[in-house]
């Protein structure tokens, strides 16, 4: 679960109890998704981030253009979505390694 603090809480189902509160975004939680070693969240920054589930601290992270409204990952890919309030000056199907800044 992502909280308007920025920080995201993983319930555990049998305590109905927070198990991990992780990170922290410089703005609301907007997106989420897990499996059983990492939790991906977008942002309000403007950041995804990839959080090791085991140890809670930041695996990856890198920042767009615009808030992260969605991610969707698989054991090979990560896919992040944001809304926008005007045209995009970039072509969505080219690569721009001038738009997300890579950080570890």
């Amino acid at each position: 679960m992502g909280y308007d603090d920025g920080t995201l809480g993983v319930f555990d189902l049998r305590t109905n109890r927070v198990a991990h509160k992780l990170g922290r975004h410089y703005g609301s939680v907007l997106a989420v998704q897990m499996d059983d070693i990492k939790v991906v969240s977008g942002g309000n920054d403007r950041q995804t981030r990839v959080f090791d589930l085991r140890t809670g601290t930041t695996m990856w992270s890198a920042e767009d253009v615009y808030p992260v409204s969605y991610v969707k990952f698989t054991d090979r890919l990560l896919v992040t979505g944001s809304h926008c309030a005007s045209p995009s000056p970039f072509d969505p199907f080219a690569v721009n390694t001038e738009r997300i800044k890579m950080t570890k």
